[in-house]
């Protein structure tokens, strides 16, 4: 008997010991463990007429046709629930082909006629240093606003609110310009109009099916992976619109960050010209192992995140007031009453759904999984941070 209650304390230790490492674990991600359904459809969200004209330009933004896209979205990798969606239609639109960079940014804050409570310069402190790890974001900090190509680089430390704001003038002066509307009317008649926002998570599903997965689909050379993310992202083959590396620099992590040693973790300046072709380049190109040529929008992943137009509410649910059914469909749950102690920690409250938007595209600090077109983040509308930034788009509307 003695022997028996000796062995049963050993496997009851045994059990507490596991329970409490297992509790002590703590997970990268903790706001988003486990907590949460992530459905990409809009729900009300207004959807464009398919309206498509070539001719129509509108200088930095680029044309993305309308389109269905299929996708299964979830937010932290350690998340086990992900919703599939299918053939989800997403109207045409126009986006910009790069991250609104500090120079396009100093515009909106320099103009004395656009007025706004909300208009205030970006947060240039939100580089700050990180209390262990101090000496790498000091040289990020120095990188970042004594480089050469600071103008050209992305804004960085910019609310979404702040962001929203930028589109609000963008739109602005595009109905001051008169070419522009004359366009416009031309396109589509006298009452065609058109909104500047930040793009929805399906837009952005759209801008990573031009950019990423329909140039993998249709190019014919040889690739170092089958799957289109990881050849665009960490392929041997270079990539100039993607700074983000697993094998080596360019992360956050492991990397010479002293400017004389390594490339910039920011965008690369798009804008730098070009040497000109010789004979002997065009041989050492033409001797280049071919890629996928990818699209036109550059950095649209792991250059900085980017903000979207996207709340949490109609898009996050969280798993206690809310479950799959056998049709991967998200439902009430009827067996499980959601407590105040349930739900603490979690996002619920329809203020913090209403306040809090989605972030996509990855950034050069975020692990890998957050440059997939299926992982999001949910941020607070008022936080400013060194790896997010946002690029607009262009709605447009016929009676």
């Amino acid at each position: 008997m003695r022997h028996s209650l000796s062995k049963f304390r050993f496997f009851a230790w045994a059990i507490l010991s596991i329970a409490a490492s297992l509790q002590a674990q703590s997970s990268p991600h903790p706001q988003y463990r486990q907590r949460y359904y992530v459905r990409m459809s809009e729900g009300l969200f207004r959807t464009p007429n398919n309206l498509s004209n070539p001719e129509f330009q509108v200088p930095g933004f680029i044309w993305v046709p309308a389109l269905s896209i299929d996708v299964t979205i979830c937010n932290g990798y350690d998340s086990l629930f992900i919703v599939p969606e299918y053939n989800m239609p997403v109207g045409a639109f126009m986006a910009y082909s790069h991250e609104v960079s500090n120079a396009e940014y100093r515009e909106f804050v320099k103009d004395s006629l656009f007025s706004s409570q909300v208009l205030r310069p970006a947060d240039t402190s939100c580089l700050r240093a990180d209390e262990t790890e101090d000496w790498k974001w000091t040289l990020y900090k120095q990188y970042y606003f004594q480089h050469d190509a600071y103008s050209q680089y992305p804004v960085i430390g910019v609310s979404h609110t702040q962001a929203k704001e930028y589109c609000r003038w963008l739109k602005t002066r595009l109905e001051q310009n008169p070419e522009f509307m004359r366009q416009l009317r031309n396109a589509w008649g006298e009452n065609a109009w058109f909104e500047v926002d930040l793009p929805s998570l399906m837009e952005y599903q759209a801008l990573y099916q031009v950019q990423v997965r329909e140039p993998f689909q249709r190019s014919t050379g040889p690739h170092q992976y089958s799957d289109p993310l990881l050849e665009y992202t960490i392929s041997s083959h270079k990539n100039p619109y993607v700074n983000w590396a697993e094998q080596g620099l360019r992360s956050n992590r492991g990397a010479l960050l002293m400017p004389s040693q390594t490339a910039s973790p920011f965008t690369v300046p798009v804008l730098e010209p070009q040497p000109a072709a010789t004979a002997a380049t065009a041989k050492k190109k033409k001797n280049q192992v071919p890629s996928a040529s990818w699209g036109p929008f550059h950095h649209l992943l792991g250059n900085v995140a980017e903000w979207t137009s996207s709340p949490a509410e109609n898009h996050l649910f969280n798993n206690i007031s809310y479950t799959l059914n056998t049709s991967d469909q998200i439902i009430v749950n009827q067996y499980q009453i959601p407590t105040e102690k349930l739900l603490e920690g979690r996002l619920h409250s329809p203020q913090d759904l209403q306040t809090h938007f989605a972030v996509w595209g990855g950034s050069w600090d975020d692990e890998w999984h957050y440059l997939q077109a299926s992982a999001a983040q949910f941020l607070r509308l008022d936080q400013r941070q060194p790896d997010l930034g946002f690029r607009p788009v262009i709605r447009f509307y016929k009676p």
